[in-house]
């Protein structure tokens, strides 16, 4: 379990302790906490955490989401959907964790030692932006000045696409052979496509965890600290080990 995933959960017990059994319930003290301001910080990381579990399911989309061959939809087609999705839900996850450290640096601005916390975090945050700068860099080689992401690839499967499909005016002067050429190149190049976005996908995620681990885990004690909590699963991972 990384620190994103041990932070979820340690807010999620001492916001919710009557879902746990009877014997790690008295381990939640909540004297001084304030359940509001615990619920408002809940919902920020559920809201993260949902942003977080989609963008990890691309590779599955990548690799699996495909409309059958009797549809109106191709493959290549699909693939340009699903990646430009991908990038949007990107930067959404990275906009959902800049909010989240906006309002935790607001928050603590008024402690004795705000001060220091809010350079620190100002400096976590330039963590973040360079981890997703170098995830956006991925579309880089095949943007154009002036014109929407596209992927080379998918480009070219477009126009084979074109030029061979049932509709293109070319089709009936064009020899057989030629149409099976194009035909394969489409196939070709959505499988290149595929391939690279399945890659940048499972690539990415492990920068993105990294990230998440590394700032969550620089900010677990001043998060506890402005919630008034302590370390439950950490806690409860020696318990139940050394039982």
């Amino acid at each position: 379990m990384n620190n994103f995933d041990k932070v979820v959960a340690d807010v999620m017990v001492y916001a919710h302790p009557e879902c746990l059994m009877k014997q790690y319930i008295t381990r939640i003290d909540k004297t001084g906490v304030d359940d509001g301001e615990l619920e408002r910080y809940l919902g920020l990381l559920m809201i993260l955490s949902q942003a977080l579990k989609k963008v990890k399911r691309y590779e599955v989309y990548f690799t699996e989401f495909y409309p059958d061959q009797s549809g109106q939809i191709s493959s290549a087609e699909a693939l340009e959907h699903h990646l430009h999705a991908y990038l949007e839900d990107v930067d959404s996850l990275k906009d959902k964790v800049k909010t989240f450290l906006d309002v935790l640096t607001k928050d603590v601005r008024r402690a004795n030692n705000g001060k220091e916390w809010v350079v620190a975090l100002k400096h976590i945050k330039g963590q973040l932006y360079k981890v997703f700068n170098g995830i956006a860099e991925c579309r880089v080689p095949h943007h154009h000045t002036g014109m929407r992401f596209a992927d080379a690839d998918l480009v070219d499967a477009s126009v084979f696409a074109t030029v061979s499909g049932d509709s293109s005016p070319f089709k009936d002067r064009m020899r057989p052979e030629a149409v099976d050429h194009f035909k394969r190149k489409i196939v070709e190049s959505f499988e290149l496509a595929q391939k690279r976005w399945i890659g940048i996908a499972a690539s990415n995620q492990v920068q993105i965890d990294g990230a998440l681990d590394q700032i969550f885990g620089d900010i677990r004690d001043l998060l506890y600290q402005h919630l008034r909590i302590e370390p439950f699963v950490d806690v409860a991972e020696v318990v139940t080990n050394d039982k």
